[in-house]
């Protein structure tokens, strides 16, 4: 019974703070009542929904130039030539064709569902850092990442790319502490798809991926060093 009740603790609690995050992210937008990308500033939303709309009809395969006439290929041709993120806009064009839905409409949910996946990613890194299957200290951990005002900005100012980068960043560390430890076919695959998605979602984080990585490689050797 004991052994029932903590794996029904370990799995709740991630889920309830990832929820209520999400929630919490989508408030300014549920008070405007209806679905939207809200920004203050920056104008970074307006690319991804645009170039998500733009991806409906087009591939990466067409020769780009800005047409007066539809500017939606504006988006297209900064992401073909300066080699901006690919991976959040993607996305969102899956769901825009399922749901029949507009970019605009897609983009402000989908960036919430990023703290559902930082919690999960922070919870999960917490735990293998520490070798332990507890939910305490991780959901501690996985609070402070979602709550931190820094990673709310980047949502709150429609820095899609970045934010999607950071959420996945934990799990990637996370994975590639697992697959250093215990080198099998399965956890290096997942290692790798965890540091393309991680990477190609934000290049910029590249710095940050690197020291990971180091942080990821010492503990291992320290874990087999014990």
């Amino acid at each position: 019974r004991i052994r029932t009740v903590d794996i029904h603790a370990h799995c709740a609690v991630p889920a309830a703070l990832a929820g209520a995050s999400a929630v919490a992210a989508l408030a300014p937008v549920l008070a405007e009542g209806f679905a939207t990308t809200l920004s203050y500033a920056n104008f970074d939303g307006w690319y991804f929904a645009t170039h998500a709309e733009w991806l409906q009809h087009h591939t990466w395969g067409n020769d780009l130039a800005t047409q007066n006439d539809d500017p939606l290929t504006a988006a297209a041709v900064w992401s073909d030539t300066y080699f901006l993120p690919v991976g959040v806009d993607v996305v969102v064009a899956y769901v825009m064709a399922i749901l029949g839905s507009s970019g605009y409409a897609v983009l402000g949910a989908f960036g919430a569902s990023a703290f559902v996946v930082a919690a999960c990613g922070w919870f999960t890194l917490a735990q293998v850092v520490r070798h332990e299957q507890g939910w305490s200290w991780p959901a501690v951990v996985a609070l402070f990442a979602v709550v931190n005002p820094l990673f709310a900005l980047m949502y709150a100012e429609s820095y899609m790319a970045q934010l999607w980068g950071c959420a996945l960043w934990p799990f990637m560390i996370a994975a590639a502490i697992h697959a250093l430890r215990q080198p099998t076919w399965r956890s290096l695959l997942l290692a790798a798809v965890a540091l393309a998605a991680t990477v190609s979602n934000y290049p910029g984080n590249l710095p940050w991926v690197g020291l990971g990585l180091v942080a990821a490689g010492l503990m291992a050797m320290r874990h087999r060093q014990v």
